[in-house]
């Protein structure tokens, strides 16, 4: 599975040996609900979140990108310990924008499958799923 970002992963960086069929393979879309994805992150990237001091200075990178009031929003989220409010804003604001921009439209969608929740069942719900897909074809 491969998430829809792009060639840099870290400082590291895809060959494009490797990146230019990716870019271009059929893939299957996952959807959830936002509040189902924010509080997974919060769950996913806790070790990010314990780090508030570090976070701070990862999100204070973004102002170019997304403008001081819209980091500063953020930065309120984090001050307030709104994890979750700060987890669904970054990707209304930051991730999901980026995300439509990288994906394009010449591609081939083998399934969209959605989850309503990403907890522990609903993972291995839609693992089945994308399973059956990609052994289908």
């Amino acid at each position: 599975m491969i998430e829809a970002e792009s060639s840099k992963v870290g400082d590291l960086v895809v060959p494009p040996a490797l990146w230019t069929p990716m870019k271009t393979a059929p893939r299957v879309e996952v959807t959830a609900p936002l509040a189902a994805r924010a509080a997974f992150l919060t769950r996913a990237y806790a070790d990010v979140i314990a780090d508030t001091d570090r976070l701070t200075g990862l999100l204070d990178l973004l102002r170019g990108h997304r403008g001081h009031a819209t980091v500063d929003r953020w930065l309120a989220l984090l001050r307030d310990g709104d994890i979750t409010g700060l987890a669904a804003a970054l990707m209304e604001d930051h991730y999901d924008p980026a995300y439509a921009r990288s994906r394009g439209t010449d591609r081939t969608v083998l399934a969209t499958h959605h989850a309503d929740s990403l907890d522990e069942a609903g993972l291995a719900s839609l693992a089945d799923r994308i399973g059956e897909t990609v052994r289908g074809t």
